[in-house]
Formats: C-alpha cells, sequence, structure tokens
C-alpha cells in the first residue's frame, strides 16, 4: 500500500509540474525539431533524462536517510503529519512554499544540437529542486524519502515523479504547431480550474501516503522493554539456536542441548530442567540437523536419535550454522575470518566471504538456502544475505555509525543487534524492508561517552550522556514467538554471561 500511495503521489506531482513555465517551455522547444528523427531523438532524451534526474533525486534522499542513525519511528510520523498538512494545503490551493523559480536555461536550445539539450532539460525537470516547483507533494515525498531511508524506493518513486515530468512534453510537443495542441495548452494555461484539479488529486494521493506511512511508524516504534519482560534461558552461556522447539547453546566451552517434552508447545521450556550436555562446544541446530565441534573436526549429527549424517575437518573453525541441505562455519586462518560453506551430506567446501586485513566476520545463521552474517570494518558495518543455491550475495542492512551485528532468521524476518552510542538495540523486522524494523529489547549503550565539552569552556549544549548498560547484547537466535540473546558481561565485576528470551 505503501509504495503505491507513494508511486501515484510521485507520478501525479509530476504531472502537475507541466503547469510551471519550464514545463510549456519545453512543450514548445521539443515541438520546434523540424524533422520526425530530430522530434522523435529530442523526446526520448528528454523523457530518459527526467526518469534519471527523478532517480537521483529520490533515490539520493533514500540513501542519505539510510545513514541516518537511530530508529525512524519519530521520522516516519512527522513525514505523515507533513503529508496531512501538505495535502490540506493542496487541496485549498495555497502558494507553494519553498519555492524554487529558477528556471531552465534557454540558451541551450541555440548552442546545442536539440536531442543533447532535451537531455540537460529532462534531467533538470526530473530533478525536481532545479527549477520551479508547482506542488507541496514534491517536498513531502523528499522527506518521505529520507525518513523510509530506502534507496531502492526512493528510486521508485523518482521514476514516477521522471514519468510524470515526462509524460505532458512527449504527448504534446508533436502537436505543438497543430490546432490540437495549441487548444490544450490553451485549457492548461487559461483555466485555473484544470490545475486546481491537479493539486486536489495530489491532496488525495497524499492522504493515502500518510494513512500508510502511520501505521509503519507504528511497527517501527521503540518499544522498549523491560528486564521483567525477559526469562533467563541459561546462565554461563552464549551463542544460542534454536530449530523445532529445542534450543541449544554453549557453555564455557561445553555444548548443551535443550529439548521440550513431547507434550509441551513448542518453545515453552521448564527452566528446572537440566539441559542434555553434548560432546563438543559451538552446537548450531537447524532443520532436523544438530552439528558441534570437536576442536578442528565439526560433527553433524539428526537431532532426534544423533544419528551420523557428516564428520568435516576444519582447521581455525569457531561458529557453525546447520540445516538439512547445509552446513556453514566460520574458521580463522592467518589472522583472518572466512565463511564457508558445504552441501550435506557429502558437498566440498565452497568459501563465501573472506575478511579483509581489519575486517571481521560475524556467526553465520541460516535458513533453507539463504545465509546471512555481519561484516564488520572500520568504514561500515553491514549484514550479508548469500543465497546458497544460486551464489549470489546482497547487502541487507548497513550503516557507518551503527554497529550492526549477529544477525539470525527465520521466515522471511531478520533479528540482529544494533549498537549505537546511545543505546544497545534488539530489532526484528523483515529482511527486505530495513524501514518496518523494530525494537523488541532496548538496554544502554556498552561503553562511556565523554562529556561532550572540554573541562573549563562553556557547556550550554552538552552530548547526551545515557547510563552504560553492564552487558553486551551479543549473539541471536530467532524462535516461532521468541527472540534469543546473548548477554556478555560488559566490564569486570559484571554478571556471568546469560541468555535471555524475549517475546517477539
Amino acid at each position: 500500500m505503501l509504495t503505491a500511495a507513494l508511486v501515484a503521489a510521485a507520478f501525479v506531482a509530476g504531472l502537475t509540474g507541466a503547469w510551471s513555465p519550464c514545463g510549456f517551455s519545453m512543450v514548445e522547444t521539443v515541438g520546434a525539431a523540424g524533422r520526425r528523427r530530430v522530434l522523435a531523438a529530442s523526446m526520448a532524451t528528454f523523457a530518459l533524462a527526467a526518469l534519471a534526474g527523478g532517480v537521483l533525486t529520490f533515490g539520493g534522499l533514500g540513501a542519505l536517510g539510510a545513514l541516518l542513525p537511530g530508529g525512524r519511528r519519530e521520522l516516519l510520523l512527522a513525514a505523515a503529519a507533513l503529508a496531512v498538512v501538505a495535502a490540506i494545503g493542496e487541496a485549498r490551493g495555497v502558494r507553494v512554499v519553498p519555492q524554487i523559480r529558477r528556471q531552465v536555461p534557454e540558451r541551450w536550445r541555440r548552442r546545442l544540437p536539440l536531442p543533447l539539450a532535451a537531455a540537460g532539460y529532462g534531467l533538470l525537470l526530473g530533478l525536481g529542486f532545479a527549477t520551479f516547483v508547482l506542488t507541496l507533494a514534491f517536498w513531502v515525498l523528499a522527506a518521505i524519502s529520507v525518513a523510509l531511508g530506502d534507496p531502492m524506493l526512493g528510486a521508485a518513486i523518482g521514476l514516477a515523479f521522471g514519468a510524470g515530468r515526462a509524460l505532458p512534453i512527449v504527448l504534446l510537443a508533436p502537436l505543438s504547431r497543430r490546432a490540437l495542441g495549441r487548444a490544450v495548452t490553451d485549457v492548461m494555461a487559461m483555466r485555473p480550474k484544470v490545475l486546481r484539479g491537479f493539486r486536489l488529486a495530489d491532496a488525495v494521493a497524499l492522504v493515502a501516503c500518510a494513512a500508510a506511512l502511520v501505521p509503519l511508524g507504528a511497527a517501527s516504534a521503540a518499544a522498549t522493554r523491560s528486564s521483567a519482560a525477559t526469562t533467563v534461558l541459561a546462565v554461563g552461556a552464549s551463542d544460542p539456536s534454536v530449530a523445532a522447539g529445542a534450543v541449544a547453546w554453549d557453555a564455557g566451552g561445553r555444548g548443551l542441548l535443550l529439548v521440550p517434552r513431547p507434550a509441551e508447545p513448542p518453545l515453552v521450556h521448564h527452566l528446572g530442567r537440566v539441559a542434555a550436555p553434548l560432546p563438543g562446544s559451538d552446537p548450531a541446530l537447524g532443520g532436523s540437523l544438530l552439528a558441534w565441534r570437536e576442536g578442528a573436526k565439526v560433527r553433524v549429527v539428526a537431532a532426534s536419535d544423533f544419528a551420523p549424517v557428516a564428520d568435516v575437518t576444519v582447521p581455525g573453525v569457531d561458529a557453525l550454522a546447520v540445516n538439512d541441505g547445509w552446513l556453514v562455519y566460520r574458521a580463522r586462518r592467518a589472522g583472518r575470518d572466512r565463511i564457508a560453506a558445504r552441501r550435506l551430506p557429502a558437498g566440498a567446501e565452497r568459501v563465501l566471504a573472506r575478511a579483509g586485513p581489519v575486517a571481521l566476520l560475524g556467526r553465520p545463521a541460516l535458513s533453507g538456502n539463504l545465509l546471512v552474517f555481519h561484516v564488520a570494518s572500520p568504514r561500515e558495518n553491514r549484514i550479508v544475505g548469500a543465497d546458497l543455491e544460486a551464489g549470489r550475495a546482497r547487502v541487507l542492512r548497513r550503516s557507518r555509525s551503527d554497529q550492526l551485528t549477529n544477525p539470525s532468521l527465520r521466515s522471511g524476518e531478520l533479528l540482529y543487534v544494533r549498537g549505537t552510542a546511545l543505546a544497545q538495540e534488539l530489532v526484528l523486522g523483515p529482511l527486505e524492508r530495513a524501514a518496518a524494523d523494530r525494537v523488541v529489547y532496548r538496554m544502554g549503550p556498552a561503553g562511556v561517552r565523554d562529556a561532550g565539552y572540554q573541562p573549563g569552556y562553556s557547556h550550554v549544549t552538552r552530548t547526551p550522556r545515557p547510563r552504560p548498560a553492564p552487558s553486551l547484547l551479543w549473539t541471536t537466535a530467532l524462535g516461532a514467538d521468541t527472540a534469543y540473546v546473548t548477554l556478555l558481561p560488559a566490564r569486570r565485576g559484571a554478571e556471568r554471561p546469560r541468555i535471555v528470551r524475549i517475546p517477539r
């Protein structure tokens, strides 16, 4: 609904731009081509450049929004409120502010070949902010693109806006010297009710955008859960793994497995029950299989009866992920991490990622053929998804200011840890839509910020200094209705490592 509303609003906003001085001059300029070939080439270059300009503007704003730290609840709700205010203004026909009164350079059509000049004009009109603006919707769409922080959705908005700007020119330019073309342009120029009708359409589209943004903002609310909302699964434990109601974790170099009784609903565990020890460490559950490591040897067995499935020797292995089709592991060689996969039961090793000299790769997690892991480097932090069947990888989340670590996934949902200077957050959201992420658990930052000013100098404006948390949010696992996360001690004297369960 949101995508459809934004695309519709952008297209109508582009159409409304045809009433600007630049729009009328483009009809005359492109229509002045003497030969059909020149006319066709000019219309094509104008349209393509308008589309490119729209993508540059709104895709760029989406990319800019993706760099903004923190949650998006406030941004999305503010954008929704702005859309409602602008819709009222469009319906009442108020003056467009801020207004850009710049027009396209007239000298281009005298000095350049018409197709080239048309391309330049199309790019300027597609950019939106480079020429006269005839609708408040343009500014609202720009704000929404930043709030969403989704470059691909921004590009879709830009394509729709560019198409709206190009369509009237492409349709009217060939008719500009005919009676029909002159009649249409006369109606556009002399009957304000026509423009008023398009601005009313802008208002309707903006209301639809606001209606779609409000629930999205609510879903992205940073719903801080208190410690009372969590349950400690295990103390002295880390690296949880979940499958079919069972939970496995590492407890100081020894794997433990907790399986619910058959009469219990999945993922309902009695904390007093003792978990069964495993022969190795760093266990991983997935599908019907269980894996652990014994030094450099990785063993894969059936979780139900421990029937052997595969044994693999991997020097330097320290993290595992498994399901019925794949075994994935992280290993360190020569001081650098690498992540590799093997098709079970006896596939050859395929290296999927290698860390650079100053980068680190996170613990892998599997769901079907999709693998996720984090990459931490001095320049940026990102969460990568790799399709093991197709051999393709893509970035699912990225940030140059926040730490994004330890993802896990289940049925198209992604769980990961986001660390900022002000908080640590356990974040859950759709795999492909960062804008819909929501915080399911939050605690203070892991470190202490400085005072924000130098002693002896003015400190009228201070840097926020939230109280640091005693624990560090670390590895995660995602169950059907429960999220699991490891809490590591952040400093000496803090509690032992523990795994907590959080309702989703």
